[in-house]
């Protein structure tokens, strides 16, 4: 369990967020359609629409986001493996619930 659920959270909880940083440096404007995705796969970047105070500051408030979508994914990768490996699928439905409201949130704002 801890290493599926580890590499779950390494892969999108660090990894993602990381790819995303790049792809900014690389392309200043995103087009709509990968800004729909980035809030789907990586919802705590609306941590770093915070008025910036210089490079430092966006530097310390990307490592906040960071962090946020590591808890984010840690939670659903443990609820995800709890549901299915103990057979709450109950569970997965919430989850399936809460995820879809907050991505309707996020992609309607």
């Amino acid at each position: 369990m801890k290493k599926s659920i580890t590499l779950f959270v390494i892969i999108t909880g660090l990894f993602v967020p990381l790819v995303f940083k790049v792809i900014s440096s690389i392309i200043p404007v995103f087009p709509p359609t990968l800004v729909s995705i980035m809030l789907i796969i990586w919802p705590s970047s609306l941590i770093m629409l915070a008025p910036s105070g210089g490079e430092s500051f966006f530097s310390e408030v990307f490592l906040i986001s960071i962090a946020v979508n590591i808890v984010l994914y840690a939670v659903v990768g443990v609820i995800i493996w709890y549901g299915f490996f103990m057979k709450k699928y109950w569970l997965l439905f919430i989850l399936a619930v809460v995820m879809g409201y907050i991505w309707w949130n996020l992609l309607t704002l």
